[in-house]
């Protein structure tokens, strides 16, 4: 069996127990769940912030490392978006996650919340519609509006362009895979590229599992098919 066909199955079978309450089944254990979880909290030490406040009169993309994210990863990031599309990005001050946040459910925050915070941290630039506003954590997300039971991120829209990433079910580890940093690093870096790509650039969303635009995303299997770069003029 193909490596990708596989990544399939094992999405479709994620899927299946996210969306049931009952079941034998063991959901696979994400990063920062159980005694991992409070030391992903804290702020991460090892980013070196480019700006406090993600301030400018140009339109820029901002990162927002909260809780003890990869630094390896942050730097991947902004190097990646100011080379191949030539951005403006800053990585903002690292925050820790506050464990009270509203809604949290378990070990799990919820995604809308999180963005709330944000926002709360970096108001100025959350009325700034030139700021695309992204923060990355590595705690486990849901949305209190969706039936499933975890989600890779929540985006805005071009007008209200804010959104929020975790990595915490990104790790191939985590469905049985060996330790792929490379691997990992991709899919981060395509979630945040279709979020880039539909609140900075304002490219429509798509239904073809190939394009950086998909917006069916369900699984690790899904972030794997899609296929960079950005369909953009001017790289």
């Amino acid at each position: 069996m193909s490596r990708s066909l596989a990544l399939f199955f094992i999405s479709t079978l994620i899927l299946a127990v996210a969306c049931t309450s009952g079941g034998n089944l063991r959901f696979p254990e994400p990063r920062c769940t159980g005694d991992e979880r409070e030391a992903c909290l804290a702020a991460q030490t090892q980013i070196q912030p480019d700006d406090d406040i993600c301030e400018g009169s140009q339109r820029r993309v901002c990162i927002a490392p909260l809780g003890r994210v990869d630094p390896d990863l942050v730097r991947h990031l902004a190097g990646h978006f100011r080379d191949e599309y030539g951005l403006s990005v800053y990585v903002l001050t690292p925050n820790a996650v506050p464990e009270d946040l509203p809604y949290s459910l378990g070990d799990q925050f919820d995604a809308f919340t999180m963005i709330e915070y944000m926002e709360s941290l970096f108001p100025d630039a959350y009325r700034d519609h030139n700021a695309i506003l992204i923060a990355l954590t590595p705690v486990d997300l849901y949305d209190r509006d969706s039936h499933f039971r975890y989600v890779f991120g929540l985006k805005g829209s071009p007008d209200d362009p804010t959104a929020v990433i975790s990595t915490s079910r990104m790790y191939p580890e985590t469905y049985g895979e060996r330790p792929d940093q490379d691997l990992f690093f991709a899919r981060v870096r395509k979630l945040f590229s279709k979020y880039v790509g539909y609140m900075y650039y304002g490219l429509p969303l798509s239904d073809d599992p190939h394009s950086l635009m998909f917006d069916s995303i369900l699984g690790p299997g899904d972030l794997d098919r899609m296929q960079e770069p950005l369909p953009v003029p001017g790289r």
